[in-house]
């Protein structure tokens, strides 16, 4: 078996370090300009941990390759696998970061979930509101973000931070 080019994985180790750094710096909120929903900014706090944990992952995971070659195929996969994970909740991430208080109807989506509320198995749910100016149908699963949530923590060595009873709400807007 082919030894693990370690140029190569220190360069795509620090690709998506970057990646990972600048998804994380997007969530992070120090101003009172955008504001969000509580459950935004519980869903934020969970991508800057996950994020955190993950970019710790990187920092030392080029020194940690395997000595045995038998097992470079599957410490690289393991990169692969994180980026694809990273890939796949930056397309909610970014949508999350532009459903600030001032670009949708948060009245409105109060008053809806207030309604919602009324049924007793989502009295305790939260959503976290995703924004696109596109017109489109789309349902998305909280569930399909957590398991992401989840494989990535499994992946780094950290239990899931994806808080519970929080949801995803994408309002299609017309602008």
């Amino acid at each position: 078996m082919e030894a693990l080019d370690s140029a190569a994985l220190n360069q795509d180790s620090a690709s998506l370090l970057r990646f990972v750094t600048t998804i994380v710096a997007s969530t992070s909120l120090h101003s009172d300009y955008p504001s969000y929903l509580e459950p935004s900014e519980k869903f934020f706090r969970c991508i800057r941990v996950l994020g955190t944990a993950t970019i710790d992952f990187l920092n030392v995971f080029p020194k940690n390759v395997p000595s045995n070659p038998a097992f470079h195929l599957d410490y690289r996969r393991k990169l692969t696998t994180l980026r694809q994970g990273w890939t796949a909740l930056h397309e909610y991430v970014k949508p999350a970061v532009e459903a600030h208080t001032l670009g949708i109807p948060t009245p409105f989506i109060d008053a809806l979930i207030h309604r919602f509320h009324q049924i007793p198995q989502f009295r305790q749910s939260s959503f976290a509101l995703i924004h696109t100016n596109e017109v489109m149908y789309y349902q998305l699963r909280a569930s399909w973000i957590r398991d992401r949530v989840k494989g990535i923590s499994d992946l780094i060595g950290i239990e899931s931070p994806f808080p519970g009873f929080v949801n995803l709400i994408w309002p299609l807007l017309m602008v």
